[in-house]
């Protein structure tokens, strides 16, 4: 391993890493826009929404298959925002 391959390893290693817990209630609401291919709207224990916006799915679904997707995950909070801890 090159030394600028080493150091991205231990950049990556060494990043502070946060997680966010987002409890959702009820049946989450699915349907395909213009912009996302599938976008799925939740409501969140304590209040708000979360939507999860897929624009690019790579796989087929079935037994043992491992799929990728990316997007964009929109959170309106009922207390208006995000803290860090």
């Amino acid at each position: 391993m090159n030394a600028a391959a080493l150091l991205a390893v231990l950049l990556v290693a060494t990043m502070p890493r946060h997680t966010l817990v987002v409890r959702v209630e009820g049946t989450p609401a699915r349907h395909a826009t213009n912009a996302c291919i599938f976008r799925i709207r939740a409501h969140m224990v304590g209040g708000g929404t979360q939507t999860t916006c897929l624009t690019r799915i790579d796989g087929v679904p079935g037994p043992n298959a491992t799929m990728h997707s990316s997007g964009t995950m929109t959170f309106a909070l009922q207390s208006g925002g995000l803290t860090e801890f």
